[in-house]
């Protein structure tokens, strides 16, 4: 049985994994474990692209001459950027200045293009994005080309707990919309039936059922028609694990949720499920597992622990274009752990 803790900043400390071994401490890193939409803009509209230090900047102005600004900034140059940009240029400036600030990226370059044609870049909020299978997602969904704001209750763009609502609410109040929605928080304390203290098992209910239930909720004003709702789950909502059952209970929960809003909001929204298998990220801690432990981990067809990368590739599928006759399902990528 493993034993937990929470440190100074509040994440979960998992020590040991059985009972009689010597305390292993693995930090489950605040784990609260594509294409772009094109859409028209009206002259006058103002368009503005943001990322993360060193990511596209652009704020212009589509009137009769089409005028538009574009900057490759980091954080230290975005307000002289946006400064500049309000001035506005001629289309023949944007390939100097784009020069002048810093040599574009190919996403840059695609986003570039797509705000000269007047599309709407997506926003895509992710949950439990500080590590492991949420900073995954964030890659994935910024190389497609959309606007990621991650969550998480450290190192995340937007610091917030999802399982208070005051704080989920002042976070996505500073988003105008959210084309897609990851919620990927989540935690695992290990125990028995016999000895869970209660403390542990309603944690686990605050930060995977309810965190989940209160982003989407507070979030789905802005999503828009055509939007994606993804919950991870877990192989252990299908098979179960001894000393794991809370944990499973809460996954298994988020497929119920899944499937019911699936129907609810179709269809508008699409609402669909990633159950991932072990993967090798700081809340599992595989390399600091006994062979025995490792063994039991890898106990699949494939013989392997899964790469967060692995996990946000189908995520990306299911919220692309791709994926639009596609709600309600729940998608295993566990080596085949789970088949169903």
């Amino acid at each position: 049985m493993r034993h937990q803790r929470h440190d100074a900043d509040g994440q979960v400390v998992r020590l040991g994994h059985f009972a009689g071994q010597e305390p292993r401490a693995a930090v489950a890193q605040g784990q609260q474990e594509g294409g772009v939409s094109r859409q028209p803009v009206k002259p006058g509209d103002d368009q503005r692209c943001t990322g993360q230090a060193g990511e596209l900047q652009g704020l212009g102005q589509f009137g009769t001459r089409r005028q538009l600004a574009a900057f490759h900034l980091g954080e230290a140059g975005r307000d002289r950027g946006a400064a500049r940009s309000r001035e506005g240029v001629d289309g023949a400036s944007l390939g100097f200045l784009a020069q002048s600030a810093g040599t574009l990226s190919g996403r840059g370059n695609a986003l570039v293009g797509d705000v000269a044609r007047g599309a709407v870049v997506k926003v895509a909020v992710v949950t439990g994005a500080a590590g492991g299978i949420g900073a995954a997602v964030c890659d994935a969904l910024r190389a497609d080309g959309f606007d990621v704001k991650g969550l998480d209750i450290t190192n995340a763009d937007l610091i917030t707990d999802v399982t208070q609502p005051a704080s989920v609410a002042a976070a996505l109040a500073t988003l105008p919309r959210i084309d897609v929605l990851v919620n990927n928080a989540g935690i695992l304390i290990e125990g028995t039936l016999a000895t869970m203290p209660l403390d542990d098992f309603d944690r686990q209910i605050a930060v995977n059922l309810r965190g989940l239930f209160i982003v989407t909720q507070i979030a789905l004003p802005k999503i828009p028609k055509g939007g994606r709702i993804i919950n991870v789950a877990s192989e252990l909502a299908y098979l179960g694990r001894e000393g794991a059952s809370a944990y499973a209970a809460t996954k298994g929960a988020a497929l119920s949720l899944t499937r019911s809003w699936a129907r609810e909001l179709a269809p508008d929204i699409l609402v669909n499920a990633v159950a991932p298998g072990p993967v090798d990220t700081p809340l599992l801690g595989f390399g600091a597992m006994t062979p025995e432990e490792q063994a039991l981990e890898t106990r699949n067809p494939l013989g392997r622990i899964g790469r967060p990368e692995e996990i946000a590739a189908v995520i990306a599928f299911l919220v692309s274009d791709k994926a639009s006759f596609i709600t309600g399902q729940c998608f295993s990528a566990d080596g085949g752990a789970a088949m169903h």
